[in-house]
């Protein structure tokens, strides 16, 4: 059976934005972008009027055997811009200035190819593999972002950004016993192109930093999963996951802040180790109810529960107390602690009127995600910054609750089904 089909998208961008709109823009210094309402007022600006267009098609088959299903397919994307960014690009280009230095291609084509088999190794159990290349379309305003800054070495978009290419492989195998289905499944990404910086110099102009595909990013992670399928009234799933994330950046501007460029690989800020997540149901359908009690039908109680090992993060030398070489802290060398978050949701239904009530983080766990670099916790400073007179009445503040996710809360819903 073969599927096929296609897409056209026709974009009409008219962006403006601005950084500290009561600064004053000096016009006499720096570029003034056209059709800019305020070309006096601000410190970074970013103003454009472009309509690019994209193509994607695709074309995709399905064979069917005996104990074998095979998927195969292929994808064309397409990002075409119109004659008025190509234009304002080679202006620039033909003037020589900083990050205009490369050719402009009016059109970024890519084609990915797809594939996957499931293969029947019994009634009960099958085996499959999926191999795959994913592209991402950068944000427009990586590509347009006009070099109107008032900053030197500013930081602007790239017309010649390209896709970011994820090359994805999947192996797994799935049983099952009964009521029960067992899943192991193992993956594994590799990232390229992934946006970054690049510094061009000059000796007409300041220097000049652009977005561009450089960087480079992996995953590999193995899930196993057991799901109990609804019968008598209740339904289970548990999940256990380790996996690892590697690579050049966790930003799309860490090249702006080293000072030479990274080669190295590290663990990036979305590497989690270890993940557990389960899952708990009790379900009374319509007219079921319990030992013939009136009003007990038609009704839904889940309990779902989540770890997590902790994201990395980059500790500073206070973290060490000094006793360490700065240049020997490897970036994303510690973690932060243990999550956990458990969550009750209660509905049931009279008639067409549904009543819901969830409980968000149940035992009110303070769950981390951000942490001071010279601690490694989320609302203390080391001993040495306290120590410092300008900061000695500052403990308070630093308990930021912007660092830690939700507390307990709680949300209560009526609804009226039609």
């Amino acid at each position: 059976m073969i599927k096929t089909g296609f897409e056209l998208v026709l974009n009409d961008f008219d962006y403006y934005s601005v950084i500290n709109p009561y600064t004053t823009y000096n016009t006499e210094l720096y570029e003034v972008a056209e059709g800019d309402p305020y070309p006096e007022r601000g410190r970074e600006k970013t103003v454009y009027s472009y309509k690019p267009k994209e193509f994607s098609s695709f074309v995709q088959d399905k064979m069917e055997f005996e104990d074998l299903v095979v998927n195969a397919g292929v994808r064309l994307d397409m990002r075409i811009l119109d004659d008025k960014a190509v234009s304002d690009y080679e202006e620039k280009y033909d003037e020589g200035l900083p990050g205009y230095e490369e050719d402009i291609d009016q059109i970024k084509a890519v084609i990915s190819p797809r594939f996957g088999i499931s293969h029947s190794i019994s009634e009960t159990s099958k085996l499959f593999f999926s191999y795959g290349h994913l592209y991402q379309l950068p944000q427009y305003t990586l590509v347009f972002d006009t070099n109107t800054k008032a900053v030197s070495n500013p930081l602007f978009g790239n017309m010649n950004l390209g896709y970011e290419r994820n090359v994805q492989y999947e192996l797994g195998v799935v049983n099952q016993f009964g009521d029960y289905l067992l899943d192991i499944t193992g993956y594994f990404k590799d990232i390229y192109d992934m946006i970054n910086t690049k510094t061009y110099s000059s000796t007409i102009a300041d220097d000049a930093t652009v977005f561009y595909n450089s960087d480079y990013g992996k995953s590999r992670g193995i899930e196993f999963t057991v799901d109990k399928a609804l019968k008598d009234n209740y339904l289970w799933s548990f999940s256990y996951t380790f996996s690892y994330a590697y690579g050049k950046s966790s930003t799309q501007t860490s090249n702006i802040f080293d000072d030479e460029l990274v080669i190295k690989e590290f663990p990036l800020d979305w590497d989690e180790r270890h993940t557990i997540n389960s899952y708990f149901a009790l379900v009374y359908g319509p007219e079921q109810t319990i030992k013939g009690i009136p009003y007990t039908d038609d009704w839904t109680l889940s309990v779902s529960t989540d770890f997590g090992s902790g994201k990395p993060f980059t500790p500073s030398v206070d973290y060490y107390n000094g006793d360490i070489d700065p240049n020997k802290i490897i970036t994303n060398s510690e973690r932060l602690p243990w999550a956990s978050n458990t969550d009750v949701k209660l509905s049931k239904k009279f008639g067409k009127l549904r009543f819901e009530f969830n409980v968000f983080n149940l035992f009110d766990k303070i769950n981390v995600e951000s942490v001071y670099s010279d601690t490694g916790t989320w609302n203390t400073r080391s001993e040495a910054f306290y120590t410092d007179t300008d900061n000695s009445n500052l403990i308070e503040i630093f308990r930021n609750p912007s660092n830690i996710a939700e507390r307990r809360n709680y949300r209560l819903g009526v609804s009226y089904l039609w």
